[in-house]
């Protein structure tokens, strides 16, 4: 399956560069399927409006979260796709952003530390997660996983890609 997605992907990509919504389609809709993200026990919404507002009272960002999986107030992944002429580090800053947004939700698990909020940027050629531990501003403090590359000559990290988003799935008991 991983590589019928990635041959079909290359095949539209060798065309030309593609828009976000292309690679959406294309690539990271059926990750997230294959790795139970759309399964019942998780909400997804699209185009999710978000508004942020900063530290000065009258300035306030708004944008739309391209794909946000959530279990009941849990958000679970937020995802910021790209064209794939851009670099992965447009979509950081942005996928940040709304990252902070997420509710505080202490894990259950521990009742201590609030859980981290992932997300994961893609352009279609490259994906890299990020982990955000939200603490009392400005504490916070975010991670970025290595790149993984769809691209020769490197072997493809599609397999890698699907086990983080399944680790993911199965992290929500």
């Amino acid at each position: 399956t991983l590589a019928h997605l990635q041959q079909r992907f290359f095949e539209h990509r060798n065309r030309g560069s593609l828009p976000e919504g292309t690679v959406d389609k294309l690539i990271v809709s059926p990750l997230l399927d294959l790795a139970g993200l759309y399964d019942s026990r998780f909400t997804i919404r699209t185009e999710a409006l978000m508004e942020i507002s900063l530290a000065q009272p009258d300035e306030l960002l708004s944008g739309r979260i391209d794909t946000l999986i959530l279990q009941e107030q849990f958000w679970i992944l937020v995802i910021e796709a790209k064209n794939t002429t851009l670099s992965l580090s447009v979509a950081i800053p942005q996928a940040l952003i709304y990252m902070m947004a997420a509710p505080q939700v202490v894990d259950t698990a521990t009742f201590r530390e609030p859980r981290p909020v992932f997300g994961l940027v893609t352009n279609g050629d490259e994906f890299r997660f990020i982990k955000l531990l939200k603490q009392s501003e400005p504490n916070s403090q975010f991670d970025l996983s290595d790149i993984f590359s769809l691209l020769p000559p490197q072997r493809s990290k599609l397999q890698q890609i699907l086990q983080v988003l399944k680790q993911l799935s199965n992290s929500i008991a």
